[in-house]
């Protein structure tokens, strides 16, 4: 009986730190090359559990690139949607990511 306890607990937490990954859509890194005005981030996006992006290096070709922008340059050619927007109280608010056309 107790074994069957310490597997339950195994299996619990080991689903919960499933979920915890699951749950993190995007990880952007950013690098600042040699050229001027120019900023390299590498870009994954995690759609439904899947990988759909992984590590992609992302160019951006502006002084103050923000994440906004490198999400916007990663979804080109690719057939997604992506869509932000400015909230007057609260900054810029992502709406869509990732999304079907």
């Amino acid at each position: 009986m107790k074994q069957m306890i310490k597997n339950k607990k195994a299996i619990a937490v080991l689903l919960l730190v499933a979920m915890l990954f699951s749950i993190i859509p995007t990880a952007v890194f950013a690098e600042t090359e040699n050229v001027a005005n120019t900023t390299t981030a590498y870009v994954t996006i995690v759609d439904k559990g899947n990988i759909v992006v992984a590590h992609k290096p992302v160019t951006v070709e502006k002084a103050s690139a923000n994440i906004d922008d490198f999400l916007k340059q990663a979804h080109v050619g690719t057939g997604k949607m992506y869509a932000s927007s400015i909230h007057p109280d609260y900054g810029l608010s992502l709406n869509t990511l990732w999304g079907d056309t």
